[in-house]
Formats: C-alpha cells, structure tokens, sequence
C-alpha cells in the first residue's frame, strides 16, 4: 500500500507522515529530494507545475 501526501508547503504532509510512522510503523519516504530543477524553479518563482513535470516526477518517484 502507497501513500501520496501531496500538497503545498505547510499544509501538514510531514506531519501526517511521521505519525504514520510513528503509531502505524509506516515508512516514510520524502520525494522533495526527487525534484528536478526544473521544478524546484518553478517553486522558487511560484509557478505551477505542468503537467510534464508532474509525470517525469512520478516516474521517478513511483
């Protein structure tokens, strides 16, 4: 079983993850290490995502 936690910055991701982890013994696997440069541009510049990204990234990460 996977889980996605997807969301803008804040919106309590790793939050959710640790307690995942920490009463269900889930693992944890931070993705923001997986951004491309791209993406991590668009971050910068608070710019969407297209939709290329978005598959390139989850190609990557799933």
């Amino acid at each position: 079983m996977i889980f996605i936690l997807y969301g803008p910055p804040g919106s309590g991701k790793n939050f959710v993850a640790e307690w995942l982890v920490r009463d269900y013994g889930f693992y944890f696997y931070d993705a923001d290490k997986d951004l491309t440069s791209e993406m991590k541009q668009c971050l910068t510049e608070k710019q969407p995502f297209t939709q290329e990204m978005r598959d390139n990234f989850f190609a990557v990460v799933c």
